[in-house]
């Protein structure tokens, strides 16, 4: 896309008719008043009628037009532009208007839209130029008009906002052709362009043109390279004299090449014409270079012609009289037939809106309209946590910022005005905003969020998709140049985007940011490090760097690739020990996992140990991590093509990810390894901090790795306002181990609550196996060896502990916040008669009376006790685990409870959920600190009968005060809306109840009705219900029917 030469003169214009944009309207004009939207898509005259306000089923009283006289909204914040809807002069006839109705080019929007106010009180129409008292003035018989042609078609790299178009294939020859009509001979026109060529060879565009000479274009070749220039473009511009054969002129453009491809960016002609007032164009620049005083003269001219004048830095005027007095260079004339005009393409009547006037807010939600629902969601859950939220849709920021048109930087004005901390993008974005190659739904195109995209389309390690954009809102930035003038410019909020596609995908992460809100964690905070092999182990080496900024109170995992035996096939290596490594990280609950590595939009490494196949499939609801991915294009949301890994992850509504700090483009290891380092030294710093959300954290990251384009491509994907879950409160302890097997203790600050302790073993030295590159030397932390946990009064503890342990971490929790803590200190085993009884373990199935025909939920509770402290390793390092059918390991660590108080007993407790009919085997071992034994083996069969009688429980029945109905759901997170009728043995309906079902993890989903005394009173003692589940869109979900009881 290219700016045609009307925006040349718009600088000018800004000066004067526009205000700073630190000075903002306190209301908006659409506040108060009747409001028509109107679009058109051509520059013309247009007219508003009685007829066609009948046609949209209206009446106006008085007439005013309303919008902007500029297009893209600048992107510096130093630059002028409007403050609000500007009135645009129009011509009143009898009981129509008339009024110059301008297509600006645009990257976003092929619309410029009018606000036609049906009641204005005080209605501007144009204003009379100022007649010149002088005679025998110079007369001018031209202006100049203007051709733009800009072809849109292909964007080579589906990046940034540069499209090409008229492909040139090979050896081909294009015709030019100009109609030009009233050609002012003698005289010059300018032709100009930018042409473009992708080929392994140089290419050549030849110009032949009659009577001219313009050179040749000649092009290098590009390499083929996948991170290398795409294609080359040049600029041309010559003065010509077109030799015009029946009022056209026709001229070849020809492209010369066998293996690539030439395109033309865009076409410019500015030629000289005669004025007329017959001519279908009626625009003009009138062709003075200094300040003038002249006569016009025009061909055809009648009482029924208008002319309008438009000088720089004011409107279109009446001109009455064609002599004009000191004209500035750049003035625009129309010359048209006051009895044609057209209608506007569409019509809208919008409401009343004053999102200019309203109180700031901590967090602005920005949405499409028919998203809007669920950003509302979002922004009242999040008020009533004490984060004050604002959700608005896109339309009403571009009604009042850019007057309608799609415009970026009318977004960010918005975010300017309104000084939020935090800005959640609820919505998806594209690189194709106009909709040009079609690929998107129209479901799709409705909920696009726009996200900046850059100058450079052509070189893929230079272009880049960024939010940060709205992130820049001081005064002298905005503009955010690239290639050899790129700046490091710092955001000022935390932004987020959620780049849901409809209003069911973001009411699925809308309940699961809460749902997760919701969750404790009582263990240590864990962060997994996955990391690939080759490049000289430089991933791992990141890794182990990031690894050492961590604090004591945190559990570290380090998996990589390059421990793992590797399968070579047809050259290309695979690892299914890797893979099955990397996919337990996300059902072990770490709090982050960072991977670290080569990977694309659907994979992470060369091996493919997690694609976007296994991201889909994950189940792990219970456990959502936030993902950091130093990786390329993993995190690119602006595919229209294709759905990348981090939007898979975001979306799920099985599990996935509660969040992602991504790429969106090809990045390098030095720019990532700067970010994580800034990344691990924020946590650090503001780790005590329960006020800093992950927002901060992304933004001060960015802000302290600053490293051109490239750190653009960094971007969040998620809520900015989400918690942390690892900053915590710190906590310190004094231990006393005097006493045999008992151990004393005092925290610091003194809390009232609960405290565990967590046990680790020895750290071990180990060696990647050097598949690809040099074996790499490394410590892997000691395993957890057990579990304590005890109360605290005002701040003391005491708990019976045998176990030994080389390093200790504690969380403790009281009825407000959250500690943690750690140490490097090793505590010894009491000197306690060795004994040789393995622990007990009993298994059952609590929500489960027949174990031969179970349902497919069935939550497991496995007891266990010994008469020492129990242990979750064995002699040799080997972890106590769950297995199940013998395929599934899930390590006793992850999912054990130590009995309050007591280090000799705990519980295992795991929910079973989706089953499939058929038997399945428990296996449970777990040892003790003599490193005795216990193993417990257990058998369950899940019917299909019972998953049918499962589909609805509703508890108790006959009714309480209050009954519970669970149903199954088949997607996590949905919410639903439900109608429960009753009636009476005769069929007569009784009552009626209806309500909203949130969003689960389980998927178990469960809601409660309460009743009055009033309305049992009117139920018999058996009753007969109805209820029908409907999901939040309307779509009927389920229904079900049966008896239901009452005890009078």
């Amino acid at each position: 896309m290219r700016t045609c030469y009307r925006l040349n003169f718009l600088s000018i214009v800004f000066g004067l008719i526009c205000a700073a944009t630190t000075s903002y309207a306190q209301n908006s004009l659409l506040a108060s008043g009747q409001w028509l939207k109107i679009g058109i898509t051509q520059s013309g005259m247009y007219q508003i009628t009685p007829a066609w306000l009948s046609s949209l089923g209206i009446k106006a009283s008085q007439i005013g037009v309303y919008g902007h006289e500029i297009g893209e909204l600048p992107q510096s914040n130093a630059a002028q532009r409007p403050t609000d809807l500007q009135a645009i002069p129009f011509l009143k006839q009898g009981d129509k208007i008339l009024f110059y109705g301008e297509k600006f080019p645009h990257h976003y929007c092929d619309t410029t839209f009018y606000f036609i106010r049906l009641d204005d009180p005080s209605p501007k129409p144009i204003t009379e130029l100022s007649a010149s008292s002088m005679t025998n003035t110079p007369a001018l018989d031209y202006g100049y008009s203007h051709f733009h042609y800009e072809p849109e078609s292909y964007n080579l790299l589906q990046s940034g906002r540069e499209w090409l178009g008229d492909g040139f294939f090979g050896q081909v020859n294009r015709t030019i052709q100009y109609p030009l009509s009233d050609y002012k001979t003698g005289i010059p026109s300018l032709l100009s362009g930018k042409l473009a060529s992708s080929s392994f060879s140089p290419g050549t565009f030849t110009f032949n043109i009659p009577g001219n000479t313009i050179a040749p274009l000649t092009f290098p070749a590009t390499t083929g390279g996948r991170y290398d220039q795409k294609a080359f473009v040049q600029s041309f511009s010559a003065s010509v004299y077109p030799e015009i054969k029946d009022q056209n002129w026709i001229w070849n453009l020809a492209y010369t090449n066998t293996t690539g491809s030439g395109y033309i960016d865009y076409i410019d002609l500015q030629y000289p014409r005669k004025f007329n007032a017959t001519n279908e164009n009626p625009h003009y620049i009138l062709p003075n270079k200094t300040d003038s005083t002249f006569s016009i003269s025009i061909q055809n001219k009648q009482s029924n012609h208008g002319v309008w004048v438009k000088i720089p830095g004011k409107s279109w005027q009446n001109a009455s009289s064609l002599t004009f007095n000191k004209i500035a260079p750049g003035a625009e004339l129309l010359i048209f037939d006051t009895t044609k005009g057209a209608d506007p393409l569409t019509g809208e009547i919008i409401p009343n809106q004053n999102i200019r006037a309203d109180s700031t807010s901590e967090l602005l939600i920005i949405t499409s309209p028919s998203i809007l629902p669920a950003a509302q969601l979002l922004a009242s859950y999040k008020s009533a946590k004490g984060i004050m939220a604002k959700a608005y849709s896109t339309k009403e920021i571009y009604h009042e910022f850019s007057a309608g048109k799609t415009d970026i930087t009318a977004i960010r004005d918005f975010i300017r005005a309104k000084k939020p901390r935090y800005v959640l993008i609820l919505g998806d974005a594209t690189v194709d905003y106009k909709g040009i190659n079609k690929v998107a739904t129209a479901t799709e195109r409705q909920n696009y969020v726009p996200s900046y995209e850059s100058r450079e389309s052509l070189q893929p390690l230079q272009t880049y998709v960024s939010d940060d954009y709205f992130g820049l809102l001081a005064d002298n930035q905005g503009e955010w140049l690239e290639g050899n003038e790129a700046m490091n410019e710092p955001i000022s909020v935390g932004i987020g985007r959620i780049p849901a596609r409809s209003l069911e995908e973001a009411n699925t992460v809308v309940n699961k940011l809460i749902s997760y809100d919701t969750k404790m964690i009582f263990r240590p905070f864990r962060f997994a490090w996955l990391a690939d092999d080759g490049d000289a182990n430089i991933h791992v080496q990141d890794a182990e760097d990031f690894a050492q900024l961590l604090p004591a109170a945190f559990q570290v995992n380090k998996t990589y690739i390059d421990q793992f035996p590797q399968e070579l096939t047809n050259g290309f290596y695979t690892s299914a020990a890797g893979k099955k490594a990397s996919l337990e990280l996300f059902n072990q609950g770490a709090e982050l996992i960072h991977f670290l590595g080569h990977g694309s939009e659907s994979a992470w490494t060369d091996e493919k140990v997690i694609t976007n196949n296994e991201i889909q499939n994950l189940k792990n609801s219970q456990h959502l991590p936030i993902l950091l991915t130093a990786t390329c294009q993993f995190g690119r949301f602006d595919d229209p093509n294709q759905l990348s890994g981090a939007e898979l992850s975001l979306l799920s509504n099985q599990g996935g990810a509660i969040g992602l700090i991504s790429t969106t483009r090809p990045v390098f290891q030095s720019s990532n390894y700067l970010f994580g380092q800034a990344f691990y030294r924020q946590l650090a710093k503001h780790l005590n901090d329960e006020n800093y959300k992950l927002g901060d954290l992304f933004k001060d990251a960015k802000n302290d790795s600053q490293s051109g384009v490239i750190n653009r491509n960094i971007t969040l994907l998620g809520d900015p306002t989400l918690a942390l879950p690892w900053n915590h409160t710190p906590l310190t302890i004094q231990l006393d181990t005097l006493h045999a097997g008992i151990i004393q203790g005092q925290t610091n600050p003194s809390i009232d609550g609960e405290i565990r302790l967590f046990y680790y073993g020895e750290d071990r030295a180990v060696q990647t196996l050097g598949t690809k590159t040099d074996k790499f030397s490394y410590t892997l932390p000691g395993n957890l060896a057990g579990i304590s946990s005890a109360n605290v009064v005002k701040g003391k503890f005491t708990l019976a502990n045998n176990l030994p342990a080389a390093s200790l971490k504690w969380m403790a929790r009281s009825a407000t916040q959250t500690y943690a803590g750690g140490i490097l200190w090793p505590i010894k085993s009491s000197t306690e008669t060795k004994e040789t009884s393995p622990p007990s373990l009993t298994a059952q199935l609590l929500n489960e009376s027949d174990l031969l025909a179970c349902s497919p939920n069935p939550l497991l509770q496995i007891n266990i006790s010994d008469e020492s402290s129990l242990r979750l390793v064995g002699p040799k390092g080997e972890k106590a685990v769950l297995t199940i059918n013998d395929t599934l390991e899930i390590p006793l660590a992850d999912v054990f409870t130590p009995t309050l108080g007591n280090s000799k007993q705990g519980t295992i407790t795991f929910p079973f959920e989706s089953l499939l009919p058929g038997l399945y085997k428990i296996r449970a071992n777990c040892f003790d600190v003599h490193t005795n034994q216990g193993i417990c083996s257990f058998e369950f069969r899940v019917s299909s009968a019972a998953k049918e009688q499962s589909a609805l429980r509703m508890y108790p029945n006959p009714i309480t005060d209050r009954t519970s109905f669970s149903f199954l759901q088949e997607k996590r997170w949905t919410s639903y809306y439900y109608k429960l009728k009753i009636y009476s043995n005769l069929g007569k309906q009784i009552l009626e109840k209806t309500g909203m079902v949130p969003g689960s993890d389980s998927v178990n989903q469960i809601f409660s009705i309460d009743w009055s005394t009033a309305e049992k009173n009117q139920l018999d003692f058996v009753n007969y219900y109805q209820l029908e589940i409907h999901y939040d869109n309307g779509v009927p979900f389920r229904s079900f029917s049966g008896r239901i009881g009452n005890i009078k």
